[in-house]
């Protein structure tokens, strides 16, 4: 018994020690994941951008989404130390949020996202992620107006009062006029209910008034009426055309419009710049008629690949002859821009904002050198400007 006894004692401390110990390591656990929790949380409200990786592929002809773990996916950077530094330093001072692409002589040498493409789900901007591109689609408007000129179904010289008589002087306004934005056509309202493509039409053309013919404006009435040129002449929707002619011939398979892309997965959410501190205090929402009504001129996005890859085939004449191009961005008419597009020396420039998003691409006249920067929240400073000085360096 007294044996007994004595083991029953031993089980009975054994049994306290287990149990002090079990306590211990669980209060070790709690201490270590409260640490981690506390971290993340804390991470959570700066802008972290993944490990850089370095790769030397150039686009290819025909480019495919790349899946997420393909480097063609990841950020890398190909500059010189010093470049690196000041193209850092630029988009600091702008308190850039989205993904920044450039490439030299057709191939790309820096790619980076920054900020949140979501911040209510911790969502970080990547690469390949899609923005709107807002005014930059006037780009494809004008060379799809191109392409029927180039079919002979209408020409620079056409009067608008053929397809819009209701417009007043609309016998004195032409194709090339609103291609230059120098038709003197003004709107300055927009649908607040969803219509067809018909209604948005006839919507602002009760709307838009004519002031000071041959004067550069620029308006983008004139792309949506263009819009409706394009659908009366060809008998198809713009969208089946944008699809048809554009992206399946370019293989642009991350480019698309607006309505209903929050369900992909690389959706970003656009934010209104408001306080410089929290620039993800508010998220703007978008209505479908919002998107409905840019008919032409702002409803569609694109990746960063897609948008480069985009204009440089324009440019290489895969779309319509570099003949043809250059008729389209002629901008000697009072001003730089034609066709959706500014015309300069030795780039072209292109630029658009539109719900919190900015989207911006500078790319050379032989389209081999190119700056990309898309965000999905406003800079706070003019992009374009910073788009060209990296284009610059460069050179």
């Amino acid at each position: 018994m007294q044996k007994k006894s004595h083991f029953n004692k031993y089980r009975r401390h054994h049994s306290k020690r287990k149990m002090l110990l079990v306590l211990i390591m669980t209060i070790a656990i709690i201490g270590i994941l409260g640490i981690v929790i506390y971290h993340h949380l804390s991470s959570s409200n700066e802008l972290t951008t993944p490990n850089q990786i370095t790769i030397t592929d150039s686009f290819p002809k025909n480019y495919n989404v790349a899946p997420s773990n393909d480097p063609q996916a990841m950020q890398f950077d190909m500059l010189t130390s010093r470049q690196s530094q000041k193209v850092a330093r630029w988009l600091k001072a702008d308190r850039f949020i989205g993904t920044a692409l450039i490439v030299k002589n057709g191939k790309p040498i820096f790619k980076h996202s920054y900020g949140y493409a979501d911040f209510a789900q911790h969502r970080l901007n990547k690469p390949n992620d899609l923005y709107q591109l807002a005014s930059v689609q006037k780009t494809i408007t004008g060379v799809l107006i191109m392409q029927e000129i180039d079919a002979g179904k209408l020409a620079m010289n056409d009067h608008i009062d053929q397809f819009y008589p209701s417009i007043p002087h609309g016998n004195q306004i032409t194709i090339r006029m609103m291609l230059n934005m120098t038709s003197g056509i003004i709107c300055n309202h927009l649908p607040n209910k969803m219509m067809s493509t018909q209604g948005f039409l006839n919507y602002y053309l009760t709307h838009l008034h004519v002031s000071h013919i041959g004067t550069w404006n620029y308006q983008p009435v004139n792309y949506n009426l263009l819009t409706g040129i394009l659908e009366k002449i060809t008998g198809q929707s713009y969208q089946n055309l944008v699809t048809e002619r554009i992206i399946k011939p370019l293989h642009l398979h991350e480019t698309g419009f607006v309505f209903n892309w929050e369900k992909l997965p690389t959706y970003t959410q656009g934010y209104a710049l408001t306080d410089l501190a929290h620039p993800y205090q508010r998220p703007i929402y978008e209505t479908n008629y919002e998107k409905a009504c840019q008919i032409g001129t702002g409803n569609m996005y694109s990746s960063a690949n897609d948008l480069y890859i985009l204009q440089r085939d324009i440019i290489e004449g895969k779309i319509i002859s570099k003949k043809k191009l250059a008729i389209l961005r002629d901008g000697h008419f009072n001003s730089q821009y034609a066709g959706g597009i500014y015309t300069y020396k030795d780039h072209f420039m292109s630029h658009g904002l539109i719900a919190g998003f900015e989207a911006t691409i500078v790319i050379s006249r032989n389209g081999q050198d190119a700056v990309v920067m898309l965000s999905n929240r406003n800079a706070d400073h003019y992009a374009p400007a910073t788009a060209t000085r990296i284009f610059e360096m460069i050179k």
